[in-house]
């Protein structure tokens, strides 16, 4: 019997695994991979008010793609916010709701990155150059009192580079800046509020379906003040002006719980382009009766991560809600899917999705002693359906710096540069723990294996939000007032970050998903598959069985498992054109008691 090893691609020496960044009280609330310079920025806010003025109300961390602060471009900086409160009264520091920093293109004064913040007084926005220095800053005033406001989102646009959009809420009403940062002062295209009900913007993306939309996503309270009883919206304004063009909700018969935290482009032609979007809803246990269908059924205690994808006008192409299987969640407020990623493997010619989420563990009496109660930072991985991809499904990380815990976990699943480390480079994710709030670091092969404390969990997997519904929107001017008393102050840090576990080379590890095959029977004993080449169907025999039924497993050869099924006589047939697969080499796989037996098999799509 010839026989031929199925090799893991060899690993690369570079880094991976996990890194801890100390930073007083700063919590991580938004990170990116960059491109003009190979390496990661991460952006921190002052997670509580402190009572030394000199504190920092921000933190910017610039590293290579090793995570280290080596190099031109590396730093490490603190910023302090200044203004007159009111235009009258000096105070600091203003204890930001979150900051948002991005790459920008935008290269004619010097810019290397654009934020954008919010703090109690307003909105906003400033770029910064290659190690951290302010070029600009402008803010956009709120106004009231008892104000509710969280991290902004901010996104450059991919047809005018320089100008960029803002998005965020203040009193539970949305706003959307679009600002002209090629100007010496940053100037507003268009600043408008928007209120339907009570609504929170999350994520804001430009269309690349319709050079004139704009799309922005977040929660709509059903009852005003309750974000528990909430749909998702997904609303289309005019990239000019800022006018909607159309506002829809989700949820899942029509009791709400559900919302949207992240968009991204999703450019997969088979299976339908659009968006790919996360974040987050509560999977009722039980449904309405027949008397009352429209009721608030019970749920389940916990909030569940959802993904979805939506064709460029909104529309549901597939929503998955993603729920721990053996394991209970306490303290639900951070879960969410709170960023996704699509990747084109070019291992497999196949688009892949992934989403990133803060989740709080806590062991039932089916979860193994090697799970502790703990928070972790958690790896979804989804194929171009909507379906998991890995077995146990997905990937989990803890960090063991000052407890073992993964707290409000604003994420970032990303890939480098592909002139950074190559395509096969790995998923970057990004976080804080508690009780420090400090940055946290996470490198890994898209099999998950970072090199330490990364383990697998079950989930169940349920549809998710289905029914949409179609409402009107208000828009109203924001217009700022006193711009002229804020500014930005920056001081540097002397901050080195804590290798808490660490692989530079990981003979295990591969970025193409091998699941155990390691050896293929080229002719093996009593099975054969015809035809082969196939085209559309094939048939598969065991000439001598012992009448116990055959798994029958199919793989591509990065170690991709696309069927599964049992054998219960001596021939099965297996329709390949059901199973959405591109053109190539395969394995299958025929498992019965302890002997298996895998073949190769030539598919030729039609």
């Amino acid at each position: 019997m010839a026989a031929s090893s199925l090799l893991a691609l060899q690993a690369k020496a570079q880094f991976y695994g996990q890194l801890h960044y100390p930073h007083d009280s700063t919590q991580l609330s938004s990170a990116q991979v960059t491109n003009l310079s190979a390496g990661y920025v991460m952006a921190g806010y002052r997670r509580y008010s402190a009572a030394v003025s000199t504190s920092p109300d921000f933190v910017i961390d610039k590293v290579d793609q090793n995570g280290t602060f080596v190099g031109a471009g590396s730093f490490s900086t603190r910023y302090v916010i200044n203004d007159n409160v009111n235009c009258s009264t000096p105070t600091r520091p203003h204890n930001c709701a979150g900051v948002s920093i991005i790459e920008t293109s935008n290269l004619g004064s010097g810019e290397r990155y654009a934020i954008a913040g919010t703090y109690a007084q307003g909105v906003f926005f400033a770029t910064l150059g290659v190690g951290g220095n302010i070029i600009k800053s402008y803010r956009w005033n709120f106004t009231g009192v008892a104000a509710t406001y969280n991290k902004p989102c901010i996104r450059e646009s991919a047809t005018s580079p320089g100008r960029y959009y803002i998005c965020g809420n203040y009193n539970f009403q949305s706003y959307v800046i679009k600002v002209n940062g090629t100007t010496a002062t940053p100037t507003p295209i268009f600043a408008n509020w928007y209120s339907c009900n009570r609504i929170e913007a999350n994520a804001v993306i430009e269309s690349p379906y319709n050079p004139n939309e704009a799309v922005v996503v977040g929660l709509a309270e059903i009852v005003p003040g309750s974000r528990t009883a909430a749909d998702a919206f997904f609303m289309k304004i005019n990239s000019n002006t800022g006018a909607v063009n159309t506002y829809s909700t989700y949820n899942r018969m029509f009791d709400g719980d559900d919302w949207l935290s992240c968009i991204e482009v999703a450019n997969n032609p088979n299976g339908g382009k659009g968006y790919i979007l996360g974040g987050r809803s509560s999977f009722p246990l039980i449904p309405c009766p027949p008397s009352n269908p429209s009721c608030i059924r019970p749920r389940n205690s916990n909030y569940i991560q959802w993904m979805c994808k939506l064709d460029p006008a909104g529309a549901i192409i597939w929503s998955t809600l993603i729920e721990p299987a053996n394991t209970t969640t306490a303290n639900p407020s951070p879960i969410e899917v709170s960023d996704v990623y699509e990747r084109l493997n070019p291992n497999t010619g196949a688009y892949e999705y992934y989403g990133v989420s803060g989740v709080s563990f806590v062991p039932s009496s089916t979860v193994s002693s090697g799970i502790a109660p703990l928070d972790n930072l958690v790896v979804y991985k989804v194929d171009k359906n909507g379906n998991n991809t890995l077995s146990p499904d997905e990937f989990h990380y803890t960090n063991g710096v000052s407890g073992p815990m993964f707290a409000s976990v604003f994420s970032n699943a990303q890939l480098t540069a592909i002139n950074a480390n190559g395509p096969n480079d790995g998923i970057q994710a990004f976080g804080s723990n508690i009780p420090n709030q400090d940055h946290y670091f996470v490198k890994a092969y898209f099999n998950g294996i970072s090199g330490c404390r990364d383990t697998t969990v079950d989930w169940n997997w349920h549809q998710g939000p289905d029914s949409i519904d179609t409402k009107q929107v208000s828009i109203s001017p924001f217009t700022a007032s006193c711009p002229a008393n804020f500014s930005l102050a920056r001081a540097g840090l002397s901050t080195n970050p804590v290798i808490t576990c660490t692989a530079a080379s990981l003979p295990s590890g591969s970025n193409a998903k091998i699941t155990g095959i390691q050896t293929l029977s080229e002719n093996a004993e009593n099975i054969s598959i015809y035809p082969n080449p196939a085209s559309s169907r094939i048939t598969i025999t065991r000439n001598a069985h012992s009448g116990e039924p055959a798994k029958v497993e199919i793989y591509s050869l990065v170690g991709q498992r696309v069927s599964s099924s049992l054998m219960h006589d001596s021939q099965t047939e297996i329709d390949l054109e059901s199973l959405n697969i591109n053109s190539g080499v395969y394995l299958v796989k025929i498992t019965s008691g302890n002997t298996s037996s895998c073949i190769r098999l030539i598919y030729q799509k039609n």
